[in-house]
């Protein structure tokens, strides 16, 4: 009788386990389950979101549109035949826009930590080829 009371505690003792582990990962996977509905929510929050800018950068970037935001800020017109170049030859080089420095200017003492040159960039003026509306040469 001893020998069939134990088996009887061990299978009960097994059920008990076996429920216990069922219920842990039962809680386990309806855990993991709100975890990824509330995962498919966001993603579609953001699908919506990319939707959205998408529609707005289209909008933003309409032909039309930005023609007429162009002619009403920017003073552009179209270039003459005049303004266009037929060779890369005819650009001026940008080593045309280094100037020699011809008069002294007092310059602090920098021995030994930069070499002094003997040259000044000066900013590049106004392209000719840009003209304003309305501007006829």
């Amino acid at each position: 009788m001893n020998i069939a009371w134990i088996k009887y505690a061990v299978v009960g003792v097994m059920l008990v386990v076996s429920g216990a582990s069922l219920l842990v990962v039962s809680h386990g996977v309806q855990s993991l389950e709100r975890k990824i509905a509330l995962l498919d929510r966001q993603i579609a929050q953001e699908q919506e979101t990319v939707r959205i800018f998408a529609a707005e950068w289209s909008f933003l970037n309409n032909p039309e549109r930005l023609e007429v935001l162009a002619s009403k800020y920017l003073d552009l017109a179209p270039p003459t035949p005049e303004q266009l170049v037929s060779h890369v030859d005819a650009v001026q080089p940008a080593e045309a826009l280094i100037i020699p420095v011809e008069e002294e200017i007092a310059k602090p003492d920098l021995s030994g930590m930069v070499h002094e040159a003997s040259f000044t960039v000066v900013p590049a003026r106004k392209p000719s080829f840009v003209q304003k509306k309305g501007d006829a040469r």
